[in-house]
């Protein structure tokens, strides 16, 4: 449990910085350009260039854990498709989630709390022990 609570909080704390560092850089990129505009000079180019690469090399990190969170066998190199990935999870996401419930007595029911109160019913039945002496194998 300990490694779980720490492997969570430098998770967060990772991305909390990729967000800042994000946000800084799109905010330099912004200025950048204003300053290019009204001196096209070679040192300010190469510092746009820079910074569009530092974009670039973070997008490809957030690509990359669309990737994987959406479980994804295969992505190519240099294929940053993360429409694709992000839809992909939200997909795999929602089917996690039981929506509709048949009853024996074919009646349907969607109501969430109502589906886990017969989920509950179903299980708390299975696992009684009525019906059960000790010495029966």
């Amino acid at each position: 449990m300990e490694i779980q609570s720490s492997t969570l909080f430098y998770s967060k704390r990772l991305a909390f910085q990729r967000r800042n560092e994000e946000e800084l850089l799109q905010n330099e990129l912004c200025n950048l350009q204003k300053k290019l505009s009204l001196d096209p000079s070679q040192e300010n180019v190469t510092e746009f260039y820079n910074l569009k690469f530092k974009l670039n090399k973070l997008s490809l990190l957030k690509t990359k854990g669309a990737m994987v969170q959406s479980r994804a066998c295969w992505g190519e190199q240099g294929e940053r498709n993360s429409k694709y990935f992000y839809r992909l999870e939200r997909r795999n996401h929602s089917t996690k989630y039981i929506t509709e419930l048949r009853l024996p007595s074919k009646t349907t029911i969607t109501e969430p709390q109502e589906i886990l109160s017969e989920e509950y019913r179903f299980y708390e039945e299975l696992y009684s022990s009525t019906g059960v002496s000790p010495g029966d194998e």
